[in-house]
């Protein structure tokens, strides 16, 4: 149509067809022949420049609505959520490349050092037999009182009050054969409502988090280092208190209002 065009590379599905040959001829030609490229993460653009060298992309996190985190701290907490502190927090499909696996595991290892504490899984699943896998591995800990699923959370105000009644929130994602975490919006979401937050390296958390600041990012894929950094969050009240500060402040730098000016700085300069 000889119009200009922006391609927006979103995780995964802009890094999957450059390994794939057919799909490839026809990504590679669509990114080279875009007007302005953008990626959501630094991992999403260097995985997608290993593939097209040269390529100019650039780089403009998501953004999140501040003002409906404001909103939701002034709001009780459901009873529910209240009946089921002090809880540790995962949000996230119910998926492989979440890494539940192995967070289960780590989480064995805070259990013994904090013994009244639940670890609670948001999502939605993603296939019947992945998620009996996880049973398989809560029974086989003896975890079955301790890690609660939730997957019918339906509206945000509900998921913002299961963020904000946690003592610290934990992804422990993973990247498969290109399938990736592009950036982890949650770590965001969490940290607008004052959590700490563990991660690890390698994808496009990073961009997400301040590691050492507001969170901890492990360079492993080891259950017994992520363990480590969760217990020595929770385990240091003064450095709890401290990245939950710096997460505020580090969700405030996400706000829509700054990204939607980056966006239009691009669209302006074509």
């Amino acid at each position: 149509l000889r119009k200009k065009y922006i391609i927006t590379a979103i995780g995964s599905g802009s890094i999957l067809p450059l390994h794939r040959p057919l799909l490839a001829l026809v990504a590679r030609r669509c990114l080279r022949r875009a007007d302005a490229v953008i990626a959501i993460s630094k991992f999403t653009r260097d995985e997608i420049i290993k593939k097209i060298p040269g390529l100019a992309v650039r780089v403009v996190n998501p953004g999140i609505h501040g003002e409906e985190y404001a909103k939701a701290t002034k709001l009780p907490l459901p009873e529910k959520v209240l009946n089921m502190r002090p809880y540790i927090l995962s949000v996230g499909t119910i998926r492989w490349r979440k890494g539940y696996k192995r967070s289960i595991r780590a989480f064995a290892e805070v259990s013994q050092k904090f013994p009244h504490f639940k670890y609670v899984i948001i999502g939605k699943r993603h296939s019947e037999s992945f998620f009996q896998e996880l049973r398989r591995i809560i029974h086989e800990l003896d975890l079955q009182e301790k890690v609660v699923f939730f997957d019918a959370i339906e509206t945000r105000a509900e998921l913002l009050a299961w963020y904000r009644g946690a003592e610290l929130f934990c992804l422990f994602s993973e990247n498969v054969n290109h399938d990736v975490e592009g950036f982890g919006i949650v770590f965001l979401e969490a940290a607008a409502c004052g959590l700490p937050v563990v991660g690890v390296k390698h994808c496009g958390v990073e961009d997400a988090v301040e590691d050492g600041k507001n969170g901890i990012l492990i360079g492993s894929r080891e259950p017994k280092e992520f363990a480590d950094a969760i217990i020595k969050i929770l385990g240091n009240s003064m450095l709890r208190d401290s990245m939950k500060k710096e997460s505020l402040a580090r969700a405030e730098e996400f706000e829509w209002e700054r990204k939607i000016d980056e966006y239009k700085d691009i669209y302006q300069n074509l």
